[in-house]
């Protein structure tokens, strides 16, 4: 399986993040200084502050998300879980779309690795992610009754 490609979707995760705080700060320094420019009488509407109190938490959320994984995946620390698991394969709205493997105590998430929608179902899975989170490193499906490695379509 194709680690790299897990790794890549997280940094995106936390680029993405970086870049929304970023804005938000941005946003905020433009209207402070256009209403200390306009002096009392510039009074921002109530629908732009709901707008930017909404993206600049969410911003920061994102952020307080993904920066909390980046120790485990820099250091590479990965647990591994093995046994009877679920499948399940979903499409995305402008990406590949994603694949979740979910054991009775863990849900994982990674990437579609090519697998199709109709190879959802109940198999045994070989996993490693990265330790305190839900990300995948990579993933061994085999077959539950013949125990042969199940190949993307």
């Amino acid at each position: 399986m194709e680690d790299v490609e897990e790794v890549s979707d997280y940094y995106y995760m936390l680029f993405l993040s970086i870049v929304m705080v970023i804005g938000s700060i941005a946003i905020i320094m433009y209207y402070y200084k256009k209403q200390k420019k306009q002096g009392s009488s510039y009074k921002m509407p109530m629908k732009e502050r709901f707008i930017i109190i909404t993206f600049t938490l969410f911003s920061v959320i994102c952020f307080i998300y993904s920066i909390r994984y980046l120790p485990t995946v820099i250091l590479n620390q990965t647990e591994e879980f093995k046994g009877k698991c679920d499948v399940f394969i979903f499409e995305g709205v402008k990406s590949e779309g994603g694949l979740q493997v979910e054991f009775k105590k863990k849900i994982i998430g990674f990437s579609r690795q090519g697998y199709s929608e109709d190879q959802d179902g109940t198999y045994y899975c070989e996993v490693k992610y990265y330790r305190n989170s839900d990300i995948g490193k990579s993933l061994k499906i085999y077959d539950l009754h013949n125990h042969t490695l199940v190949k993307p379509k």
